[in-house]
């Protein structure tokens, strides 16, 4: 839903506003990575194994309200410095009322994160999906009536993202009040935080190497700077829909079916099929990237269309650890802590050196090879668990020539009919280029299809 509402967001917000948005949203979920210490975490160990309702509640009502007591002293404590917060972690100096509607927000939002997870944990999908839905509705209509029609603006869309999530607190509320008692069992607590509480700087790292970048752009540049890398993100987002469809696909493959022999082969081709498919569509986005943003923004926006290029191959190397699914399968989970950790240093470096000599588009440069370094860890420490024959020589020639069409294609700029020709053939030549030299190929797919 986010992603279809980047149409509305760009016409409602200015670029500043968008990256205050967005560092609304970083500090949301820096606040629910740490401050209830994966609570959530803790009652899903527990509450699956045990099978007594009466004794699965009181999981549920001591991980409720220790995080309704957690989320309620940081609002109290951020509504108190938020004059603080604006000029620190903001780095801005406009209305307070700004921070302290985003500090509301935040605090609904994170008991909505607990319902929903709850939902989830007693299987009723169909609650969590009405809820999860009627968030993002509320949020939708909140935003276009506040923001657009009442000339709100920021203020409008956290204004509907209060509301959304405050109706979606009582809806949920009303919906787990079976689960939920006015009892809180403090050994219980103690049970889910000893599991919970080492989770947190696993959290941590992968918090830094996702949002470091926003809010070093703050610290070297401005908000204004951030709202554009924020917008080149979120578009360049959309490409994790084909990571989640081939994530959902092959893990009852990989944890089911680990043990044959032919597992290993039939994840080789179906690592290079993604590969194909996403190199097009880093092709596609990269080189059309202009185009869409006359389309779905507004001109302040535009500049965005130079960090798409880099933004888009860094969303799917996020991704790509399916691939490495040898760590998991060993049980040596201690490893993804350290490789998310060393990224999360690396990332944290890079961005460091390279946004103070290139700005936004550093920025975009360092997460790319953040991300490329956290996925070839995954690989080399994967492949030394659980072997997988992949291609390499011919993956590596298929992303070179690829990396090659896009910089070319991004530097096509004639008038508008001629720009779509040229772009479309370029990106049907590739096409035929990765059939040519067998990727992927009809008959493999033939067979993958029918086996």
């Amino acid at each position: 839903m986010a992603f279809f509402m980047l149409p509305i967001y760009t016409r409602i917000l200015s670029t500043t506003d968008y990256g205050m948005l967005d560092l609304v949203l970083v500090l949301g979920n820096l606040v629910n990575l740490t401050i209830s210490l994966e609570i959530n975490q803790g009652l899903a160990r527990f509450y699956s194994d045990e099978k007594d309702t009466s004794k699965q509640n009181i999981y549920v009502a001591s991980a409720f309200w220790f995080s309704t007591v957690c989320y309620t002293f940081f609002l109290i404590i951020g509504l108190y410095f938020s004059q603080s917060i604006l000029t620190s972690f903001f780095q801005a100096n406009g209305s307070v009322l700004i921070v302290r509607l985003g500090l509301i927000y935040i605090y609904f939002n994170g008991l909505v994160y607990f319902l929903q997870s709850q939902l989830r944990w007693e299987f009723r999908s169909k609650q969590y999906a009405i809820l999860s839905t009627l968030v993002s509705l509320l949020i939708s209509v909140g935003s276009i009536i506040f923001g657009y029609f009442l000339k709100l603006h920021l203020l409008g869309v956290l204004i509907s993202m209060l509301l959304a999530h405050l109706l979606g607190y009582v809806y949920g509320i009303s919906i787990l009040r079976k689960s939920i008692s006015f009892h809180m069992n403090f050994e219980r607590l103690r049970e889910m935080l000893r599991f919970s509480i080492p989770l947190v700087p696993a959290g941590l790292s992968i918090f830094v190497s996702t949002y470091i970048d926003r809010m070093m752009l703050n610290h070297f540049l401005s908000l204004n700077e951030v709202g554009l890398y924020s917008f080149g993100f979120r578009l360049a987002s959309a490409v994790s829909l084909i990571t989640i469809g081939f994530q959902r696909a092959l893990t009852p493959l990989i944890y089911s079916h680990y043990t044959d022999e032919s597992t290993s082969q039939k994840l080789a081709f179906i690592f290079r099929l993604f590969v194909a498919i996403s190199l097009l569509l880093w092709l596609s986005i990269s080189i059309f990237s202009q185009e869409i943003l006359w389309i779905v923004t507004s001109p302040q926006y535009y500049p965005a269309s130079k960090i798409i290029l880099f933004l888009v191959p860094s969303v799917l190397f996020s991704g790509m650890y399916i691939f490495a699914p040898g760590i998991s399968l060993a049980k040596k989970n201690h490893f993804i802590f350290w490789i998310n950790f060393l990224g999360a240093i690396l990332n944290t470096l890079l961005n460091w050196l390279f946004i103070p000599k290139f700005g936004f588009v550093g920025a975009a440069v360092a997460t790319l090879l953040g991300t490329l370094f956290v996925f070839c860890a995954y690989i080399i420490l994967s492949q030394r668990f659980y072997y997988i024959p992949y291609n390499w020589n011919l993956i590596g020639v298929s992303t070179i020539s690829i990396s090659i069409g896009c910089f070319l294609g991004y530097l096509i700029n004639f008038e508008i009919g001629l720009n779509i020709f040229l772009k479309s053939f370029t990106i049907l030549f590739y096409a035929l280029f990765l059939l040519s030299i067998k990727l992927v190929s009809v008959d493999e797919i033939q067979r993958f299809v029918d086996s």
